[in-house]
């Protein structure tokens, strides 16, 4: 077989590139936005410097969801290199911070709507004034 006619999982694909480019092309796209969210989120932690309540709200959501982007980074390296076993590792910890972060905003509800419903009187009495 010749390069020109590789294509990595052909089978899986139907043999059809623009199958697996569909696939690539978001991916890339998944990939660098779950990359650059967590270093905003982390940001904007770092410039509130403790202000926020619940600041690891936005740390534990960090690192969701740059587990969720390391899954999709897995999505494209399995086309050209299998590497499932590691795919696999990923998934777990992508699955581990999804659990984590949900477990811990469920107690975290109450505070969070009284907060907002605090900051929105704060809003209406600042408008009347």
């Amino acid at each position: 077989m010749s390069n020109e006619t590789f294509m990595p999982h052909g089978h899986c694909y139907l043999w059809k590139p623009e199958i697996v480019w569909l696939n690539v092309i978001p991916d890339v796209i998944i990939v660098l936005s779950y990359f650059s969210i967590p270093f905003l989120l982390v940001y904007v932690v770092h410039k509130t410097k403790g202000q926020l309540p619940f600041n690891w709200v936005f740390l534990s959501f960090a690192i969701f969801i740059l587990a969720c982007g390391t899954t999709h980074l897995m999505e494209i390296v399995n086309i050209w290199q299998a590497r499932y076993y590691l795919a696999g590792i990923i998934k777990v910890i992508t699955a581990v911070a999804s659990m984590t972060t949900a477990a811990l905003m469920v107690p975290l509800l109450p505070k969070i709507i009284a907060v907002l419903q605090k900051a929105e009187k704060s809003d209406e009495r600042q408008t009347f004034s």
